[in-house]
């Protein structure tokens, strides 16, 4: 349910998905946001042949800091539990989160990533290719022929509607597949004094070499 994780962890700041793009990014896809427990019961008791399973959540510890990962990992237990799946919270340091999805040894891991803001082959690529960086760096395992075919074609498509489709594809295929599983679009809250003027937050920044002192 990322609609409730949104509003009761992070004040409705953040807006639910499932798409591995979003917005800044101007080739994102409009996907839809499901949440049906009856289907993920049902799918939960076809894997599980009715019994019950105990699955590893790392979570880093830089997280606890930043965010309420804690709080987050805790409501997923939850909602996994009417599943059949029993998941041990580890929480980790960065050394150890790190090598711990590099061998794999991980159900479930709770990450941040940021996003490209123009052309997302790059971060396709990673998670998407078969011999992607982050596929092979978290232990993802994801392989798709069609996947590694399409990265192939927008690496050499110059044509922007035809660079447009390929994209597409590939978020259907992301979502259709589950390599990962996105949750929400961060926000960024920013505050500044009314004493200055041109302050405008951006996707990446700010306007900086704008701001002046307000007459």
């Amino acid at each position: 349910d990322r609609e409730a994780i949104t509003t009761g962890l992070y004040r409705g700041y953040p807006s639910p998905t499932a798409n591995i793009l979003n917005f800044t990014s101007p080739f994102m896809k409009d996907m839809p946001v499901a949440h049906d427990p009856k289907r993920a019961a049902a799918l939960a008791t076809e894997a599980l042949a009715g019994k019950r399973m105990k699955i590893l959540m790392i979570v880093p510890s830089y997280g606890i800091d930043r965010y309420p990962y804690k709080a987050q990992a805790e409501f997923i237990q939850a909602a996994l539990i009417p599943l059949g799946l029993d998941a041990e919270i580890r929480i980790l340091d960065a050394a150890a989160y790190r090598r711990a999805q590099s061998a794999g040894e991980y159900d479930l891991a709770l990450a941040t990533q940021g996003l490209p803001n123009s052309d997302p082959l790059t971060l396709l690529t990673n998670y998407m290719h078969s011999r992607g960086a982050s596929n092979a760096l978290y232990s993802l395992g994801y392989s798709n022929p069609r996947a590694d075919q399409l990265l192939q074609e927008a690496s050499a498509a110059a044509d922007i509607g035809k660079r447009r489709k390929i994209y597409d594809d590939l978020q259907d295929l992301a979502v259709q597949d589950v390599l990962t599983i996105p949750l929400f679009n961060d926000a960024n809250l920013v505050a500044y004094n009314k004493q200055i003027a041109g302050y405008r937050a951006t996707a990446y920044g700010a306007t900086l070499p704008e701001v002046h002192w307000a007459q």
